[in-house]
């Protein structure tokens, strides 16, 4: 009898150990299908902020090749630099279109709407952004904060007064909503055009956009239209 109830005994625990077995066993299965679809989140979040951050960094990419032309008098804008400024010069110029979420650099030269006539345009030097503080040489003249959204335009010709340059030194901070694109490239004649001198990081990106979008001919015939 005694024989019996060991035998059915090691039997009970030969039946728990196999049911303990596989539960773990459950266990484990369900543990590795959870881990696999939480690194599958993660890479894909991962993945998902990578893109974030490169698109952050990227500055206005082309959309669309657009060329116009831009009038100013006395070298209120002189995108060469270094150059000789024209008493009056006619630009046709190529540029990068801004959307919302892309980015121009501080140094680049921008198109943008004139504050004083929205529905022209006006061509200008980004110099200062939001959260830049902005102090005068003129003691008088608190210094102040660009808000959001807020940006500090000037012309090339540091010698233009500011009625004369239509700058900042004129409308105060303008909203960085108003900014067009970068201009990247300009011509005053068939034989006088080239890369606009931008910011160092502007420039690095568009090199590749001139070598495929630039078409030196066909600015040419537009300038003369």
């Amino acid at each position: 009898m005694a024989g019996t109830k060991v035998e059915v005994l090691e039997g009970e625990i030969g039946q728990l150990k196999t049911d303990f077995e596989e539960k773990i066993s459950d266990f484990q299965n369900q543990f590795t299908s959870i881990h696999e679809k939480m690194d599958g989140r993660f890479a894909a979040l991962e993945d998902m902020m990578r893109k974030m951050l490169e698109d952050k960094q990227k500055p206005a990419t082309l959309e669309s090749k657009e060329t116009t032309d831009s009038h100013g008098r006395g070298g209120n804008l002189n995108p060469f630099r270094g150059r000789e400024n024209p008493e009056e010069v006619s630009l046709d110029i190529i540029m990068k279109k801004r959307s919302p979420l892309r980015q121009v650099f501080i140094g680049d030269v921008v198109v943008m709407k004139d504050p004083e006539k929205p529905n022209d345009c006006i061509v200008r030097r980004l110099a200062a952004v939001e959260g830049y503080e902005m102090a005068s040489k003129n003691e008088k003249d608190e210094p102040f904060i660009l808000e959001k959204d807020q940006c500090w335009v000037l012309s090339d010709d540091e010698s233009l007064k500011p009625k004369e340059a239509r700058d900042s030194r004129l409308f105060g901070p303008v909203p960085m909503s108003g900014i067009l694109g970068r201009v990247i490239y300009a011509m005053r004649s068939a034989v006088d055009h080239g890369p606009v001198q931008n910011s160092h990081l502007a420039m690095d990106k568009d090199t590749s956009v001139l070598s495929v979008e630039l078409d030196v001919d066909e600015m040419a015939k537009n300038l003369k239209t």
